[in-house]
C-alpha cells in the first residue's frame, strides 16, 4: 500500500515553502534592517536605531524561519525595547507594516514572470501576516 498521492504533494509543497522561507531570508534581511533604521532613525538617537534595527531583524528571522511559538517572546522583547525608548506603542507594528509591504512589492515586481516563486513567496509572507497578526491581538 503506497502513499496517497496528496500526501506526498504536501510533503513537497512545506520543502518549497521551506526553501522559500530560507530563500526570502537572504534577500528580506537588508531590507528589514533599512527600513527599521528608516523609521528610528528620526525618532531616537544611533544607539537605540540600532538596537531597534536589530530587534526587528530577529523578528523579522522568526517570522519567516521559525515555528510561530518562538515569535512571541521576540516581539515582547522589541516592544519593552521600544517602550523604554519612550516610542509609541503602535510604533512596532507600524515598521511591521512598512517592512511585510516593501516585501510585498518585492514579490510582486520581482518574482512576476516566475509564478512558482512567486506563490511560495506569496505563502511565506501570508504565513508572516498570520503570525504578526495573532501576535499583535494576544497583548
Amino acid at each position: 500500500m503506497g502513499i496517497h498521492p496528496e500526501f506526498t504533494s504536501f510533503e513537497r509543497r512545506s520543502a518549497n515553502l521551506d526553501e522559500a522561507r530560507r530563500t526570502m531570508w537572504l534577500w528580506a534581511e537588508p531590507i528589514v534592517i533599512d527600513r527599521a533604521v528608516d523609521v528610528y532613525a528620526r525618532l531616537v538617537d544611533e544607539t537605540g536605531t540600532v538596537a531597534m534595527a536589530r530587534k526587528h531583524c530577529r523578528l523579522w528571522r522568526a517570522v519567516l524561519l521559525e515555528p510561530t511559538a518562538t515569535v512571541s517572546p521576540v516581539i515582547d522583547d522589541l516592544r519593552r525595547a521600544a517602550h523604554g525608548l519612550g516610542l509609541p506603542d503602535t510604533l512596532v507594528e507600524d515598521v511591521n507594516d512598512l517592512i511585510l509591504e516593501e516585501l510585498v512589492d518585492i514579490v510582486m515586481s520581482r518574482y512576476r514572470t516566475s509564478r512558482n516563486s512567486a506563490k511560495a513567496f506569496s505563502m511565506v509572507l501570508m504565513t508572516a501576516t498570520s503570525c504578526l497578526g495573532s501576535v499583535r491581538f494576544s497583548v
